[in-house]
């Protein structure tokens, strides 16, 4: 396997184009350690910027699972609200 060598986020970011703001978001949503030395699909993966649809599904997929989340929050609270309420009764 190809490993490419650099000395620094910097020297990486200059040869990738992007500025090291990027490199560091990029490298975050790939799982990449930034330590110097990265496989040919890692540069890739840092090379690439993530399609807006993907994030976009990314989204999607965050807000069925709060929503989900929310339901079930609510039918529980619902349920302790409702052994309340035939106590006091």
């Amino acid at each position: 396997m190809t490993e490419h060598l650099y000395k620094s986020v910097k020297a990486l970011a200059d040869e990738l184009g992007v500025s090291r703001t990027t490199l560091y978001k990029r490298a975050k949503l790939n799982g990449i350690e930034l330590n110097g030395n990265y496989t040919s699909q890692q540069i890739e993966q840092l090379k690439t910027v993530q399609s807006k649809m993907d994030i976009e599904q990314k989204n999607e997929h965050f807000s069925e699972q709060t929503e989900h989340i929310d339901e079930h929050f609510f039918q529980s609270e619902i349920q302790r609200l409702s052994s309340q309420l035939t106590v006091i009764s």
